[in-house]
């Protein structure tokens, strides 16, 4: 099973303070202090997120937020007072029940290369790994920068263009969304042509490698 679940909410053992990690729709539920937080969001099709408090009386919760995440926030549809606090943006205060904090996200592209080897590198959409379809060179990654070299394709999701080194286009999108296709992780950065590899299905057909 996943461990991706434990990481998505973490708070202290007195449940006062609160760490949202990670913008995956998903529920966080401090018993001992009656208090359900609901996350939703389409992150990284879209760019906002919301949560929703439930709690049987009013409580005081320190929630924090990864400030490299967050570009603004309202509470109620009022600006919220963040803090930065050691890369967390904080927000303190007393809940009740139906308060919504509203999210505006921020997603930059950014390369991550692959160690020992500059001339190929992982495209990141914020925390998302995208997965270039096919295996063409993407030298415009290096040379224009990941935020001028790709663009969305289409509005409302996370699935982007690229020019490759031929002039064609490449599609990528985040890992979970690949099927039964190539596919490419660690793109090539530079134009030369790419050595052959062998690529096929698993014998039940779930797996590529």
């Amino acid at each position: 099973m996943s461990e991706l679940q434990k990481n998505l909410w973490l708070t202290d053992e007195s449940e006062t303070s609160l760490i949202l990690n990670l913008f995956i729709p998903s529920r966080a539920c401090l018993w001992e202090r009656g208090v359900t937080l609901t996350l939703e969001t389409a992150y990284p099709d879209g760019d906002t997120a919301r949560v929703t408090v439930r709690t049987e009386r009013p409580a005081s919760l320190r929630l924090l937020l990864r400030a490299e995440r967050v570009s603004a926030a309202l509470v109620n549809g009022e600006p919220a007072a963040l803090t930065c606090v050691q890369g967390f943006a904080v927000l303190e205060r007393e809940w009740k029940d139906g308060d919504v904090l509203a999210l505006t996200l921020s997603s930059p592209i950014s390369l991550l290369p692959l160690p020992d080897d500059g001339t190929r590198a992982a495209v990141l959409c914020g925390d998302v790994l995208l997965a270039q379809k096919g295996r063409a060179a993407l030298p415009a990654l290096r040379e224009e920068g990941p935020e001028k070299a790709l663009r969305r394709a289409r509005a409302g999701e996370a699935c982007f263009v690229c020019e490759t080194a031929d002039g064609a286009q490449a599609e990528l999108v985040p890992l979970y969304a690949i099927g039964r296709e190539e596919y490419t992780v660690y793109s090539r950065l530079t134009r030369e042509a790419a050595e052959a590899s062998s690529f096929s299905f698993a014998q039940d057909g779930s797996a590529a490698y």
